[in-house]
């Protein structure tokens, strides 16, 4: 091999090498680590159990970059968004009695896409800062110990496809601004014990 091919083959090899391995790792944005720090703080922790998804969420390391190892087993997807740069995309818990406060949350987390945290004993009211989740396709959390009303804040989650509130303790007027959600295909209110009143 001559003097120009070595070259040659020496400035592909520096071309190319950087792309092969820009995949391989990616980095969680700060802010969506913030919030799964949050959202896990928001959790009673004698209610997370030695073998739960949450038991396994170690803040000692990234997030998106451990998914499915021994730390983060599961309970997130992350999708990368810009260079090596992750956003959390879903964000759901198994049936597992997990106990908490949604309320306590600000939820933001503005690439998820699901949020499902159906068949717990998550408590308090369904929070307006859900409206922060502007990209958000499927919420459910049907079947938690949620109490109050339907915000008219979940009316400006525009792309939503799915809204599982069943099986909770809600009360009170359906808001109309649920019916500017065009894309909606699936929506579960019911409960035996409600009496909702259309407005």
């Amino acid at each position: 091999m001559g003097t120009l091919d070595f070259i040659k083959s020496l400035l592909f090899i520096c071309f190319w090498v950087p792309f092969l391995f820009m995949n391989v790792w990616s980095e969680t944005h700060w802010e969506d680590i913030q919030m799964l720090k949050q959202f896990k703080d928001s959790i009673d922790s004698n209610s997370i159990r030695n073998i739960s998804c949450l038991s396994s969420w170690d803040f000692s390391v990234d997030p998106c970059d451990n998914l499915f190892g021994e730390k983060f087993t599961c309970g997130i997807r992350c999708d990368v968004v810009l260079g090596s740069i992750s956003r959390v995309t879903e964000l759901g818990l198994e049936e597992a009695s997990y106990s908490g406060s949604l309320s306590s949350v600000d939820w933001n987390l503005p690439y998820l896409e699901t949020l499902d945290l159906t068949g717990n004993y998550v408590y308090g009211w369904v929070p307006d800062s859900f409206s922060n989740l502007t990209r958000l396709k499927k919420l459910r959390v049907s079947g938690n110990s949620l109490t109050g009303s339907i915000p008219e804040s979940l009316g400006f989650i525009s792309g939503l496809e799915e809204l599982s509130l069943d099986n909770n303790f809600l009360v009170g007027i359906v808001p109309l601004a649920l019916n500017g959600l065009n894309n909606l295909k699936r929506l579960e209110l019911l409960r035996e014990q409600a009496q909702w009143l259309v407005s």
